[in-house]
């Protein structure tokens, strides 16, 4: 497999959890390049890479998150393990299954929801990186579905969670027409999802699969605090005279936030990379 995107998608994760505080320097594009060969070699092998992120200086809205870093008792919310992990991209036949699934995030206003259809021989470890490419996330945090009582996930060597490996479980074994599934993203803003299979159906000729079909309202931004932070972060964005007005247009960068907006030609293209392979033809 091709090596690079991936190596500069692992060191996107830990130039993430090396951000400087404000004032002094961030760490510069080169701040890895010792890491850079090794990751590749890992990759190019079909090792897993494992990461265990430290906390650092916490600049999350979030007012829990701030006053635990204040406590000294470190951010929840941004110490955490990554781990990327070869995925093998479901081959599409005239016989696979295509699922087509509802996204929805709970308690957030306006409606972030998107429509996906995904091959049912993917994994769940592919239908997270498809609820991450459709939604907007950036992958930066731990997640977990939740199906019928049971988790699935990225299991802890170092401690039996309960977890089941979400690489080694497929998507068509475990939900059906009619279920729905729970997805957790990020621990700390706490970002819940259900998840709908709204039909099971056949591929359509020439489609590239997973894909995005529909959807409405932006991603919130990450570590913006949950959905209370994410509502006051709206509200102040818009409102000048709002008491963290400044604050919140520092911590975004610009006063420029369209809560409504959505792209669905951009969104389906993020979905081009977990494309398997295809053997059904146009007719």
């Amino acid at each position: 497999m091709n090596a690079g995107p991936v190596v500069e998608d692992v060191l996107r994760v830990l130039l993430r959890h090396r951000r400087a505080p404000r004032g002094e320097d961030a760490p510069g594009p080169g701040a890895f390049d010792a890491q850079r060969a090794q990751i590749g070699a890992a990759v190019a092998a079909g090792r897993p890479i494992r990461l265990v992120l430290p906390a650092f200086p916490c600049k999350s809205p979030n007012p829990a998150k701030r006053s635990l870093q204040k406590s000294g008792s470190g951010c929840w919310g941004c110490e955490e393990r990554w781990e990327h992990r070869s995925m093998a991209r479901p081959r599409v036949t005239t016989k696979t299954k295509i699922f087509r699934i509802e996204i929805v995030l709970v308690d957030v206003e306006p409606t972030v929801r998107r429509v996906v259809e995904v091959p049912g021989e993917a994994s769940l470890a592919v239908l997270h990186e498809v609820v991450q490419d459709a939604m907007g996330w950036t992958n930066s945090h731990l997640h977990e579905f939740e199906i019928d009582g049971v988790r699935y996930g990225l299991p802890d060597p170092d401690w039996d969670t309960g977890t089941l490996d979400e690489a080694k479980t497929k998507l068509f074994r475990v939900l059906a027409a009619g279920d729905d599934a729970g997805y957790v993203y990020d621990f700390g803003d706490n970002w819940h999802h259900v998840l709908v299979v709204d039909a099971v159906t056949i591929p359509e000729p020439g489609v590239r699969y997973p894909r995005c079909v529909e959807g409405q309202g932006a991603c919130p931004p990450e570590d913006v605090g949950g959905v209370f932070g994410y509502s006051e972060f709206v509200d102040a964005l818009a409102d000048p005279d709002h008491a963290e007005h400044a604050e919140r247009v520092e911590w975004w960068g610009s006063d420029r936030f369209d809560p409504h907006h959505f792209d669905l030609v951009a969104t389906d293209r993020a979905l081009e990379r977990l494309a398997g392979a295809s053997a059904t033809a146009r007719s």
